[in-house]
């Protein structure tokens, strides 16, 4: 069997991407002193459950203003399936293929339509990109290799992830009216992150200097946000909104960050984290870890006019934001008090 079939995940690594949810982060340009209050407030936590019971886990990805949440779960015979919940109901997504008796498929995005992306094994054991809607899952292909993942997608219709080429490149693609197209890098491998109702996408490319850098993407053109202060830094851009706003992660900032015209703004100063997600209101939900736990633990936040808002758990000692729609509602994953791990929704905080 290649190593490069049933979800090749390490080859992901090679681009030492933070592949939670398909996301990514960092931003560039000038860098804003703006600090952020901390405000720890209580928020309504719903446990989303999983495909399997209890004793299963599950996260979640993406919500469109619906509040439809995707993401992944264990099933009961313990495979990981793509799922979608609504009205208190979570449903299994199925996947393209089985391979061998193996099954997988991850949700990353959901527009207000209800077509839903991700990632889903075939039944000749590759992983590809798909695109589900009204009950079916459709396979989009690759650039001529064996991989691909769909990460985004918006209104439109208009798909974004990454695929392995026929050179066996890692390059980040859109997908439009049936046809994948490359968009290219700035000098290394790529992946796309976000995409707005404007055809802007967003995420990161490698350059040959081996430097890690956010992007932009409209009308042909892949710009570079740059690095917030040298090449010395990495970055990535995990999602844009509708009025070109930008979200990621900065290795000079150690913080989440936001990029609006060229100023790049440090979330606060809580410690290490990402900025995972934006709405159109200019709220961004992510996660950040504590200075004093060194990354073991990991709490997920709402940002919203400076104020940096905790979000409540399930009991548990950690949790992760993934997404947040336009009513405000955010989606992603907590500990349980029985120490499993749980897709969740936050409302009211």
């Amino acid at each position: 069997m290649s190593g490069s079939k049933i979800i090749p995940l390490l080859c992901l690594l090679s681009l030492i991407l933070s592949v939670a949810g398909c996301g990514g982060g960092g931003d560039g340009g000038s860098v804003s002193g703006v600090a952020s209050a901390v405000a720890k407030k209580a928020a309504t936590v719903t446990d989303l459950g999983t495909l399997g019971g209890d004793s299963g886990s599950s996260y979640a990805y993406g919500i469109n203003n619906k509040g439809q949440v995707v993401g992944e779960s264990t099933t009961a015979s313990g495979a990981t399936h793509a799922f979608i919940w609504q009205d208190g109901v979570m449903s299994d997504l199925g996947t393209l293929g089985e391979y061998l008796g193996y099954s997988y498929s991850s949700a990353y995005g959901i527009n207000n339509k209800g077509q839903v992306v991700g990632e889903s094994v075939t039944s000749t054991g590759e992983s590809h990109a798909f695109i589900w809607q009204d009950g079916v899952m459709t396979d989009l292909g690759t650039l001529g290799g064996n991989f691909s993942r769909a990460c985004a997608i918006n209104d439109k219709g208009q798909v974004v992830g990454q695929t392995i080429t026929s050179a066996g490149a890692w390059h980040a693609f859109i997908w439009r009216d049936g046809v994948m197209t490359d968009l290219g890098t700035l000098g290394g491998d790529s992946i796309a992150f976000g995409i707005n109702n404007q055809g802007q996408v967003v995420g990161l490319s490698v350059l040959s200097s081996q430097t890690r850098y956010a992007f932009v993407w409209q009308d042909g053109v892949m710009a570079s946000l740059g690095a917030l202060v040298s090449d010395e830094n990495s970055g990535s851009a995990n999602a844009i909104n509708d009025k070109g706003e930008v979200v990621g992660w900065s290795s000079y900032a150690l913080d989440p960050v936001v990029w609006q015209a060229g100023v790049v703004t440090p979330i606060g100063t809580l410690g290490s984290g990402e900025a995972k997600a934006i709405n159109n209101k200019g709220d961004v939900a992510g996660y950040y870890s504590p200075a004093k736990y060194e990354g073991n633990y990991t709490y997920g936040f709402v940002w919203r006019g400076g104020v940096i808002i905790d979000l409540a758990s399930l009991g548990g000692f950690h949790s992760a934001a993934y997404a947040i729609n336009d009513r405000g509602q955010v989606a992603g994953y907590s500990i349980t008090s029985s120490d499993a791990k749980h897709a969740v929704l936050w409302n009211n905080y």
